[in-house]
């Protein structure tokens, strides 16, 4: 899986949690799980761990076990300000490239 699918399943998994906190409910298990993505389970643990991590989602414990991860508060998994900071930041970021993507198809010489 290219890095670029990791910062799209990130985005994704943050975006329809803020989605649903904004319409006052959880997010559905099946919007957020692996077989959405197409992932493995073990690197979709990855990924919510590194959200965890960054302090972009709560609610949600992971503990490491003899050779697996065992998952708890699923069901309460929520987006935090730093996750909806993260999202606004990225949707900024895709706008400055939209941008100068469209720039470089208007003007071709002066853009390379």
């Amino acid at each position: 899986m290219p890095l670029s699918d990791y910062y799209k399943i990130k985005y994704a998994i943050l975006k329809t949690l803020f989605d649903n906190k904004e319409q006052g409910r959880k997010a559905p298990r099946e919007m957020i799980g692996s077989e959405r993505f197409r992932i493995t389970e073990s690197y979709w643990l990855d990924i919510l761990s590194d959200l965890l991590n960054d302090g972009t989602i709560t609610g949600l414990m992971i503990r490491k076990c003899k050779d697996t991860r065992a998952v708890s508060g699923l069901d309460d998994i929520e987006i935090t300000g730093a996750g909806i900071d993260y999202l606004h930041d990225n949707s900024k970021m895709r706008q400055a490239y939209e941008f100068f993507k469209n720039a470089k198809d208007i003007f071709p010489l002066i853009m390379g």
